[in-house]
């Protein structure tokens, strides 16, 4: 909704997932010639997925095919919108030449997103324009963070799912739109101006993206003998426990945090007993 036409921001496009039922569009952003991010949801019960880039178009002309698309352990269990993240694998060498670059957020009016999705004007529901507009992030979790646009001077929609949020002006990622939050219980429709959408952090995921990156050299085209899969991606105990970006951290620095943790812990429990044996001391 809202928002301006926008021919910058290269690294952004569409895909077309096609089920055995239906297909649905939403965003992704490409990081190599080989590796996008999109929103899980947008690859559900995919059987073929095609990225475009520019003008929208419905049809397979003009794009490349995704040959693997890797979904997280936590999504396909539990449809944890924590997880709701998700891999694709190309061959896109020619077809891409910018490539966006994964950054972490911070609070305020700093970003914009890119996107296809449903605008305010039912006519252009298949024309689907491409669009952009200014996003204020707030409440930042290690897993997720929320946006909305500042003065409701734009909203997020159907079909912006999977959409990438970039440092404005920048090829710098920090996410990709993953829901609408519903403040009106049972509305068939959360589009509107200033409303607010969930952002999945594109660093928390960063152990998957660089698995994926070292799996698939750039300069190399890439295939899948079965062809098109979708592969679930094992979570890490802190993908698990909502603390992924932790992944990124060396190896001493998980240890200065785990050691900060347990000496944390240890100092709560030696709290609680001395407050029992308070209670217990003075009841008699």
């Amino acid at each position: 909704y809202g928002g301006q036409e926008e021919n910058g921001y290269p690294s952004a496009g569409y895909l077309i997932t096609y089920t055995k039922d239906s297909l649905k569009t939403c965003g992704y952003s490409v990081l190599n010639s080989n590796i996008g991010i999109t929103a899980s949801h947008c690859v559900d019960d995919a059987v073929n997925i095609f990225l475009g880039k520019g003008v929208f178009s419905s049809g397979t002309e003009n794009k490349i095919k995704v040959q693997k698309a890797t979904q997280k352990e936590g999504w396909i269990n539990g449809k944890n919108r924590n997880d709701d993240f998700s891999i694709l694998n190309f061959d896109g060498k020619g077809f891409f030449q910018e490539f966006a670059e994964v950054a972490s957020p911070i609070e305020g009016c700093h970003y914009r997103v890119v996107a296809y999705g449903r605008t305010e004007k039912p006519e252009e529901d298949y024309n689907k324009p491409r669009k952009s507009a200014l996003l204020c992030a707030t409440e930042i979790s290690p897993s997720i963070f929320k946006v909305t646009s500042p003065n409701e001077s734009s909203g997020i929609c159907f079909g912006d799912s999977g959409s990438p949020v970039y440092f404005s002006g920048t090829n710098k990622v920090v996410g990709v739109i993953a829901s609408i939050i519903n403040k009106i219980p049972n509305n068939p429709n959360p589009c509107n101006f200033g409303n607010t959408a969930i952002v999945v952090r594109a660093d928390s995921n960063k152990r998957l993206i660089d698995e994926n990156i070292q799996a698939i050299d750039p300069n190399d085209s890439i295939s899948v003998v079965d062809g098109f899969t979708v592969n679930v991606a094992q979570e890490t105990f802190f993908e698990k426990i909502g603390l992924g970006s932790l992944d990124n951290l060396s190896e001493t620095q998980k240890y200065t945090y785990l050691l900060y943790g347990t000496v944390g812990l240890f100092l709560i429990f030696v709290l609680v007993i001395i407050f029992l044996i308070r209670s217990k001391t003075e009841r008699y």
